[in-house]
């Protein structure tokens, strides 16, 4: 008589129970012999199975893909074998797999995987269907769900298993994303053991200014890397850059970590060591977006393309490969990766920015309507909207993002715009780590102020001209140029309309924004044809993409300017603090 592996199972499992062979024979009139052969059988088949757990962790998926073909009936190797096959990218030979074993609920979970990365949602669904009591499914599709926004459904699903740790985990996800902060901290006090969960009380605690109770659960969860990454980005935030360092080394072959230590080397110039740690993980997509950065900043925009070459799916890179398109001029390939992520919001934003400078602006609008909750695309709907006079549209955004620093920006602009000063100081007071609406701030106090102040004043000296110059050149010099800066010479009644002009050509060429260049020096214009040959002149150098010294003696000779000591030593001291 022919037996499946299930019932076989089931019978070494009343074995391992202590049952004996001899009971279990005349019960099921099975000779001892046979039974003893199910039990060997068995047993070694636990051991190859640890094996090839074995084999799959290290990587050798060869191997261990040759040792599960000797069990092709056991429902447990046959699920490691599925495991390599969707690490391989042999998706077909998975689904095979799990025809076979469709009643098999870890194959079937697998099942489910792939659906998903295929976009075959519905079938995905249909396992779920048949194994609502399976956690590890059920949990599945609680992502499927939210992805979906059926945020209702997936929380009766959570409440079917309160005592299953990783759809726990997602319920406190789903309670921080519906502000339910108080619900998601009472999952974190029953689960006070579980990682992932107390990863994410962490979160909670660190948006609250809980910082010590968040670096109480870190020393719980010293060997947890994704908690140890939390600790870093802490340590980083209060400026313990050695404590944050010392994890990193601990941690040296975790990617996020490692991203967090290359964050740190390029802040402390050491570009070399941040390179070193983009070589160890040459596949990794923040780490290698980091390289993009690095190499665009140094000028070796060719190196960043080959990058983005390898990483062609990635939206995140691509984005990348879309500004650096821009910059060249080569719109249209920008365009064709646009057509490619019209998912992407970031993507999506920069698409806009096209379509606005090609004078499509009903296509920039419509981009508008697809990303309504995305802040930054819809500071761009702002900006549309003032531009063509439609300051209540304006104004409605503004309302559904009163949270988003850039965007209230924009709101203290319409409000002095509009005389309505007071409201623009009560956004002030709400913003006031924000540089651009603190910038805007002051230009509120000179409005307001500065009257009478200014009637008294003496006539500006060549002295503060010179001062101001210096104090702008020292900043650029030191990598200083923040919103604050740029207002400042925006708004100056010291400089001529040439000389701010000068000044921005030269921290944008700095900063190599060329396409940033092209823009100001195009909307110069002088009866001075001195100052418009110089102008054309600083156009013409940044056209040229071959790395190159920024040309501080060029700039010299016009401004005049020199390095500020005062400053200088300020910014050196702050330098050494820095390095130790």
């Amino acid at each position: 008589m022919e037996y499946s592996e299930e019932f076989k199972k089931q019978v070494v499992g009343c074995i391992k129970n202590g049952i004996s062979l001899e009971i279990i024979s005349k019960e099921l009139e099975i000779d001892i012999e046979t039974l003893g052969k199910w039990q060997e059988e068995f047993e070694k088949q636990v051991e190859i199975s640890k094996e090839i757990k074995r084999l799959i962790k290290l990587k050798y998926y060869t191997e261990a893909y040759r040792l599960t073909g000797k069990y092709p009936n056991s429902r447990v190797i046959m699920s490691q074998r599925c495991a390599i096959l969707i690490k391989q990218g042999r998706l077909e030979e998975a689904k095979e797999i799990g025809a076979r074993f469709e009643n098999y609920a870890p194959i079937q979970s697998q099942m489910v995987t792939i659906a998903i990365s295929e976009g075959r949602l519905e079938d995905a669904k249909a396992i779920g269907a048949r194994f609502k009591d399976n956690a590890p499914i059920q949990s599945q599709m609680i992502t499927i769900a939210t992805q979906e926004g059926r945020l209702e459904e997936a929380k009766v699903i959570g409440a079917r298993f309160e005592d299953y740790e990783s759809i726990q985990s997602q319920m406190v996800t789903i309670a921080i994303s519906e502000g339910r902060l108080e619900d998601a901290k009472a999952i974190g006090a029953r689960f006070k053991d579980n990682a992932p969960i107390q990863s994410q009380m962490i979160t909670i605690a660190t948006q609250e200014g809980r910082l010590e109770e968040a670096k109480v659960i870190g020393a719980r969860f010293e060997d947890y890397a994704s908690i140890q990454s939390q600790m870093v980005t802490i340590a980083i935030r209060e400026g313990r850059l050695e404590e944050a360092k010392a994890i990193g080394a601990r941690f040296k072959n975790y990617a996020p970590i490692q991203s967090q230590m290359l964050t740190i080397a390029i802040r402390d110039r050491r570009l070399e060591d941040a390179k070193a740690i983009g070589a160890r993980f040459e596949n990794n997509v923040a780490i290698q977006s980091q390289m993009i950065t690095i190499a665009v900043q140094e000028g070796r925009i060719e190196e960043a393309k080959a990058i983005g070459a390898r990483f062609e799916n990635n939206a995140a890179i691509q984005n990348q490969m879309i500004t650096i398109a821009i910059q060249e001029g080569r719109l249209e390939e920008a365009k064709a990766i646009g057509a490619r992520f019209k998912n992407y919001a970031p993507i999506q934003s920069q698409m806009i920015t096209i379509a606005v400078q090609e004078g499509r602006i009903e296509e920039a609008k419509a981009i508008g309507i697809r990303f309504e909750n995305d802040a930054a695309v819809q500071s761009q709907m702002i900006t549309i909207a003032m531009k063509a006079g439609r300051i209540e549209e304006a104004k409605a955004i503004g309302v559904r993002f009163e949270n988003d620093a850039p965007i209230q920006s924009q709101m203290v602009t319409i409000a002095m715009q509009e005389g309505k000063l007071e409201n623009a100081k009560a956004t002030g007071e709400s913003f006031k780590d924000y540089a651009p609406i603190q910038s805007q701030m002051k230009k509120i106090q000179m409005q307001e102020n500065r009257i009478e102040e200014t009637l008294d004043k003496e006539p500006i000296t060549a002295t503060e001209r010179e001062n101001l110059l210096n104090e702008i050149k020292t900043k650029i010099y030191y990598g200083s140029v923040d919103g604050e800066l740029l207002e400042q010479i925006q708004q100056s009644q010291i400089l001529s309309q040439y000389e701010k002009t000068v000044i921005l050509l030269a921290i944008c060429e700095k900063q190599k924004m060329s396409t940033r260049v092209k823009q100001i020096a195009s909307g110069f214009e002088s009866d001075d044809q001195m100052q418009n040959k110089t102008i054309k002149q600083i156009m013409e150098r940044n056209k040229n993409k071959k790395p190159r010294i920024f040309p501080w003696e060029f700039y010299n000779d016009i401004l005049n300017w020199k390095l500020d000591k005062e400053l200088s030593a300020k910014f050196e001291k702050e330098r050494e603090t820095e390095e130790r």
